[in-house]
């Protein structure tokens, strides 16, 4: 998170390469779930470092799952206007959005660093949006203003693992 966030400070995001990898993390031994690598991952340019022999079943299926939703939105990932929202460098969580040019499509990325016994509960707040539009929440059906999701946000989910991601595709109406 940290490296996708302060990479996109110097390079646009198309150009950056982001690589799924193993987990448990070669280097250190952390255990991240596959769908918050993907999410991390397909904030760039998204590419696969994994021996894809050595997959479960199950992981084997999710990665083509991410893959066919990163060709769905790659379009907004890599020519959207990008804004970071919430920084990995001095809090416990990263997030950041993707807007098309037309602003009619957003794509939201939030991540959970470290799991806390009692986490507060925080907002994130969009950028990019047009405040005169209604965005639908793919995932849910709940219905926005884009003045809300800029002005008030909307209340993150608790999540109760370390490293883990929550990412939401806003549609305008």
């Amino acid at each position: 998170m940290k490296i996708q966030y302060g990479t996109s400070l110097v390079y646009p995001i198309n150009m950056m390469g982001a690589q799924v990898s193993v987990s448990p993390n070669e280097q250190n031994g952390r255990y991240i779930s596959l769908a918050t690598r993907y999410a991390v991952a397909m904030s760039g340019d998204l590419g696969c470092e994994l021996d894809l022999t050595k997959l479960s079943e199950q992981d084997s299926s999710e990665i083509k799952e991410e893959i066919n939703r990163y060709k769905k939105l790659r379009h907004l990932i890599q020519f959207g206007d990008f804004y970071r929202l919430k920084s990995p460098f001095n809090s416990n969580q990263a997030a950041w959005n993707f807007v098309s040019k037309d602003k009619k499509e957003v794509l939201v990325m939030n991540f959970n660093i470290m799991s806390q016994a009692q986490p507060i509960f925080t907002k994130t707040k969009l950028y990019g949006l047009d405040p005169d539009l209604d965005y639908c929440d793919e995932s849910t059906g709940q219905i926005y203003g884009g003045d809300e999701l800029m002005e008030a946000g909307y209340y993150d989910s608790v999540m109760k693992r370390d490293f883990t991601s929550e990412v939401k595709y806003f549609i305008a109406l």
